[in-house]
C-alpha cells in the first residue's frame, strides 16, 4: 500500500510539474538610459531650451542680434541668445545667411526663398523656377549687403539688392545634394556637393572641382582665398574627418578624424573666426583648432543631444543649437 501511495504521488506530481503554464511571460523593464552628463568648459553656457523645436541653424550677426530656425518656425533674439520669439511660422526650414541687423535669408528646401530687409518685420516668400523646372533651395549666404548667393543643386543663384531677387547664373548640369555653400569675398566661394568641392574666382559665374567625392556631406569654410577647411561625414561609421588645404583647393589633405558616432545622424559644421582658431561640430561634441585647423581637441560634449549648428561672430561670442531645441553660448 505504502508503495501504491507513492507511485502515485509521484506520478500525480510529474502530470503537475507538465501542465502548460497560463500566465504570459513578462520581460523586465530595462533600466533607465542614464543621461551623460555635458561638458561644457568655461565661457560656454546653456542659454535657452524650447522644448517643443528642434533647431536645424542658427546665425547671430552682432552680440545680440540673431536668428535661428526650428521644426516650425523662425526665432529671433535679440538679447544674445537669451531669449527667443518667433517671428514666423514656416515648416522644414534648413539654413540661414544673415548680415548686419536687417537682412537675411532662410532656406526650406523648397523652391522659395524667404527673405528680410528689416530685421525680421516683414519676411517676404518668392517662388523661383529655373529652364529645367522647379528647383530645391539647400544653402544661402551673403558676400556683403547686398550681395547673396543661394544653391539649388543644379543651380547658383544670385541677388544683388540682398535678397529682394534672385537670378541663376551657372548651371553645374547635373543636380547634386549640397551640403555647404560659402562666399570669402564677392569673387571667391567654394561649394560642397554630394560629388565634391567646387570652387569659383569669378562670382559664382564659373566653377572649378577642386575635390572629387562620392556622397560627400558636411560643412566648408576658407579663412583666406589659399586656406580652406572641409569636415565630411561618414554615415556607415559616423566619424567626421577634417580635410585641409592651403592652395586654394588645389590639394587636400586629411587632418584629423573624430572617434565612432555609429547610428548618429549628424551633419558637421564649421565656422572660423580668424586664421588660426576655428571649430567644428559633429554629434554631441565641438572641436577647436588654434593652428589653422593642422590639429584640433574636443572642447564641448553635450550628453545625449545632437549640435546641429555652430556660429561665431569674434574670438569672444559663439553660439551652438541643438536638436532637442537647446541654444549654448560662448562668452568670454
Amino acid at each position: 500500500m505504502n508503495k501504491l501511495f507513492s507511485f502515485l504521488a509521484v506520478f500525480f506530481f510529474m502530470i503537475s510539474c507538465s501542465k502548460k503554464n497560463d500566465t504570459p511571460y513578462t520581460p523586465p523593464e530595462p533600466p533607465p538610459v542614464a543621461a551623460l552628463a555635458d561638458t561644457l568648459p568655461a565661457g560656454w553656457t546653456k542659454i535657452r531650451s524650447l522644448p517643443n523645436e528642434s533647431f536645424s541653424d542658427i546665425f547671430v550677426t552682432n552680440s545680440n542680434t540673431g536668428y535661428a530656425t526650428g521644426l516650425a518656425g523662425i526665432f529671433k533674439s535679440i538679447n544674445g541668445g537669451v531669449s527667443w520669439n518667433k517671428i514666423r511660422e514656416e515648416y522644414n526650414l534648413i539654413n540661414i545667411a544673415a548680415i548686419g541687423n536687417d537682412r537675411a535669408c532662410f532656406v526650406n528646401n523648397f523652391n522659395n526663398l524667404l527673405t528680410t530687409q528689416n530685421g525680421g518685420a516683414v519676411i517676404s516668400s518668392t517662388v523661383y523656377n529655373a529652364p529645367g523646372g522647379s528647383v530645391t533651395f539647400e544653402d544661402c549666404f551673403f558676400s556683403d549687403v547686398n550681395t547673396c548667393y543661394a544653391i539649388s543643386g543644379r543651380y547658383i543663384w544670385k541677388s544683388f539688392n540682398g535678397g529682394i531677387l534672385f537670378d541663376t547664373i551657372y548651371n553645374f548640369q547635373i543636380g547634386q545634394p549640397t551640403a555647404s555653400l560659402f562666399f570669402l569675398n564677392n569673387n571667391f566661394g567654394a561649394v560642397l556637393r554630394s560629388d565634391g568641392i567646387y570652387a569659383t574666382f569669378t562670382g559664382g559665374t564659373s566653377w572649378n572641382s577642386t575635390l572629387n567625392l562620392a556622397n560627400a556631406n558636411g560643412g566648408l569654410e576658407f579663412t583666406d582665398q589659399s586656406r580652406g577647411i572641409c569636415v565630411l561625414i561618414q554615415n556607415s561609421s559616423g566619424i567626421a574627418e577634417v580635410f585641409r588645404t592651403a592652395d586654394a583647393g588645389g590639394s587636400w589633405q586629411s587632418v584629423f578624424q573624430t572617434g565612432s558616432q555609429s547610428g548618429v545622424v549628424s551633419i558637421p559644421d564649421v565656422d572660423f573666426v580668424s586664421a588660426a582658431v576655428g571649430y567644428f561640430s559633429h554629434a554631441n561634441r565641438i572641436f577647436k583648432t588654434t593652428d589653422g585647423g593642422s590639429t584640433w581637441a574636443q572642447i564641448v560634449g553635450l550628453g545625449n543631444q545632437t549640435i546641429r549648428e555652430i556660429h561665431f561672430t569674434d574670438a569672444n561670442h559663439g553660439w551652438a543649437c541643438t536638436s532637442d531645441g537647446t541654444v549654448i553660448r560662448f562668452l568670454q
